[in-house]
């Protein structure tokens, strides 16, 4: 278990608690608050502890599959998917039409696609992108 004071949740700036570790592979954790999961794959208390609180790069990973797992499960209204990809769009700096937000948006359609869900807002990447971006532009 890490040895150092964790950063609080990206999320919800909850208290972020140890929930179990396997030595030289991963460490898990939770957040007191929102109960999101964190997966770290590490060596020892040291690294973990870099990994986790120099996190920019994993918050948004984290992030984004927190996003298709919501996609999968293929319960919600659009609206809150559209709020959901606003929300990482502004809290990662992401400006529409950059290749990076182009990415994610291909990443979500992908998934969309994978999930089979019929929908009358978006029939192809194209107006998908035009429908998720709305609100940023």
């Amino acid at each position: 278990m890490p040895k150092s004071e964790l950063k609080p949740c990206p999320f919800c700036g909850g208290k972020l608690t140890h929930l179990s570790t396997y030595p030289g592979m991963v460490a898990f954790y939770i957040c007191e608050d929102c109960q999101m999961r964190f997966e770290v794959p590490f060596h020892d208390d040291q690294e973990f502890d870099e990994t986790l609180n120099n996190r920019k790069d994993g918050e948004k990973k984290i992030e984004f599959s927190w996003i298709e797992q919501f996609i999968k499960q293929n319960d919600f209204d659009h609206d809150s998917l559209r709020c959901l990809w606003t929300t990482y769009c502004l809290h990662h700096n992401l400006d529409v039409d950059t290749a990076e937000y182009d990415v994610g948006i291909a990443n979500m359609w992908f998934v969309m696609n994978k999930s089979e869900r019929d929908t009358v807002d978006w029939y192809d990447l194209n107006s998908f992108d035009n429908f998720m971006g709305m609100w940023l532009t």
